[in-house]
């Protein structure tokens, strides 16, 4: 399955510099390694699934740094985004909010991972 992103830094405000692409990839493996290994625990079938990529850094004018991205994953794990985060359920900056719903879509990995 194939997945394109945009990925957009804050406009008006206090942004570290780093590797945000880099950090974003990092952080969206290791929950796919979490869901993969708490299916396997479960006693459920898993293929192999890993995260493939290709990104671009991409900066306008005096637009702020943004990227274009897009993700290849198993299509037997993942047949598509799921459901979205909305409402205020779901924090993706408090990861460790017991009040936050948990990543259970492909698509609020990917908030969080970004978040």
């Amino acid at each position: 399955m194939a997945v394109r992103v945009d990925l957009n830094l804050p406009e008006n405000g206090y942004v570290q510099s780093g590797d945000w692409f880099g950090s974003f990839i990092r952080s969206l493996k290791e929950q796919v390694d979490a869901e993969l290994e708490r299916r396997k625990r479960e006693g459920r079938w898993v293929p192999d699934c890993k995260l493939g990529y290709i990104g671009v850094e991409e900066k306008v004018g005096g637009q702020q740094v943004h990227y274009h991205a897009c993700l290849f994953l198993n299509g037997e794990i993942y047949r598509g985004l799921g459901e979205f985060p909305t409402g205020r359920g779901f924090d993706p900056d408090v990861l460790g909010d017991p009040r936050a719903e948990r990543a259970d879509s492909l698509a609020k990995k990917i908030v969080m991972a970004w978040a």
